[in-house]
């Protein structure tokens, strides 16, 4: 799998912000292949790794310091014939070569070399969850279906309860006979990883042919680990339907997330 190219045209337009979600595996086999799903799912994955040679250290203090102050890479992405993962550390310009300064990880030592390597810890680097569907029903009535939320890892999941969104403000913006309609609706609540906002946005009956929908969300999140904080943050993207068939809704152009 080539490395990943983050944020591209036609997914994601524009974020000012990613939203980290950490999950964990016990069994180092499950968490190599929970890392390569996010992959593949065009998620980028944060690691921590051991910043000296010597741990487990002999004195519990020491051992946390050194929890604190260990280093962290991005997996951008995997190779299955070579059973390595290719990762971009900020601290080695000098790397270089053919993938543009992105070095290997082996399979075999992903479990030894991350910090509480007996749970095999990691963080999803993604902008929010969003999937747009479109439903047109025989009477002629037209809508889009959204949701929103978190990336959420495959497998387990590390501070489910302590992390979520309380507000979606959404604007979707498309033309209709030369005029630009525009539709705004505000959500609010809690959601917790794992869970979804959803909202039904109600379209004009005279929508015929291929639409070009502009999406721009404000979103606000929540957490309390490491400290108690909220954040702001806005992304926009753009999807493309097709109308005038009845029954269920043409697939969408311009899928999930990167």
């Amino acid at each position: 799998m080539a490395p990943l190219q983050l944020l591209e045209t036609g997914r994601i337009k524009m974020t000012t912000g990613l939203v980290p979600v950490s999950g964990y595996e016990p069994w180092h086999v499950r968490a190599i292949e929970s890392v390569k799903h996010a992959l593949t799912e065009g998620v980028p994955v944060l690691i921590r790794l051991h910043s000296a040679a010597s741990y487990p250290c002999a004195r519990a203090e020491d051992g946390y310091k050194l929890d604190m102050e260990s280093h962290a890479v991005l997996i951008v992405g995997y190779d299955d014939e070579s059973e390595t993962f290719d990762i971009v550390d900020p601290w080695r310009s000098e790397w270089g070569g053919s993938q543009g300064g992105v070095r290997k990880l082996p399979y075999e030592i992903f479990p030894l070399v991350i910090v509480n390597a007996s749970l095999g810890k990691f963080t999803l680097m993604a902008p929010p969850y969003k999937k747009v569907s479109h439903f047109e029903t025989d009477t002629g009535n037209k809508s889009l279906v959204m949701e929103l939320g978190f990336q959420a890892p495959k497998g387990y999941i590390m501070d489910q309860r302590q992390t979520y969104f309380s507000e979606f403000d959404v604007e979707v913006l498309y033309d209709l006979h030369g005029e630009q309609i525009s539709y705004r609706n505000v959500l609010k609540g809690k959601w917790y990883i794992g869970e979804y906002a959803k909202t039904t946005i109600p379209l004009s009956r005279e929508l015929a042919g291929p639409v070009h929908f502009q999406f721009r969300v404000n979103a606000v999140l929540s957490g309390a680990r490491p400290y108690t904080y909220t954040d702001r943050l806005t992304f926009s993207f753009e999807e493309r339907f097709e109308f005038g068939t009845s029954g269920a809704g043409a697939k969408s152009q311009a899928s999930a997330i990167v």
